[in-house]
């Protein structure tokens, strides 16, 4: 195996041992426990939130079908069953884009309080007026990262007319454009402290 090669399956294995190395790093700074709390509070709220819309109203579409005949039972359960997974799936990916939109300026905080035990002091914001611009500006970068992922997403759906191997490469390229918004993702605060557009924070990733 060549060493380029070895690298790139040891960056691998540090992406997949990235949120466990978070965990430990969090659990070592009790002074950032209370500003990992509000983005993970918001996203649960925001979770449950909507999961219980969309299973209330699932409910009610499967009950307006519920069977009379108990042949017809034995099959509405396991229909009701799958349906609960596509709720929490779609709620699921909601939480994702609604997540990083609400809970961005708690993970933001977050972020700034770590480049501070880390001993690099982010730049600071002044005035209230410089605040609600970043703020803004990062409302806007965040709608543009989504809606350029959804975009090339939906450009890739055609694939699926193609029997069988155009859903293998869905898959794969689908895979791929998520992962690297994944990325700009986990960079996003930091490019925000330093006021960066969105054509920066994609160029740079």
């Amino acid at each position: 195996m060549s060493q380029v090669e070895s690298g790139r399956i040891a960056r691998f294995l540090d992406g997949l041992a990235a949120p466990v190395a978070g965990l430990g790093y969090l659990l070592r700074h009790p002074t950032l426990w209370k500003w990992a709390a509000l983005p993970i509070a918001v996203n649960v709220m925001l979770f449950f939130m909507v999961v219980a819309g969309l299973g209330a109203t699932a409910m009610r579409w499967m009950e307006k079908y519920h069977p009379s005949s108990w042949g017809a039972t034995l099959l509405w359960y396991p229909a009701l069953a799958l349906l609960w997974l596509a709720v929490f799936f779609v709620g699921a990916v909601l939480i994702n884009v609604l997540g990083t939109i609400v809970a961005g300026p708690f993970n933001e905080a977050l972020s700034e309080k770590v480049e501070v035990v880390e001993g690099r002091a982010p730049p600071s914001v002044t005035g209230l007026f410089e605040a609600l611009r970043r703020t803004g500006r990062s409302l806007r970068n965040e709608m543009g990262k989504w809606g350029l992922a959804f975009l090339l997403l939906a450009a890739l759906l055609p694939l699926w007319l193609i029997p069988v191997l155009g859903q293998l490469i869905w898959v794969g390229v689908g895979a791929l454009v998520t992962f690297w918004f994944l990325g700009m993702e986990f960079l996003d605060h930091c490019f925000s402290r330093r006021d960066w557009n969105f054509a920066q924070r994609r160029a740079f990733c």
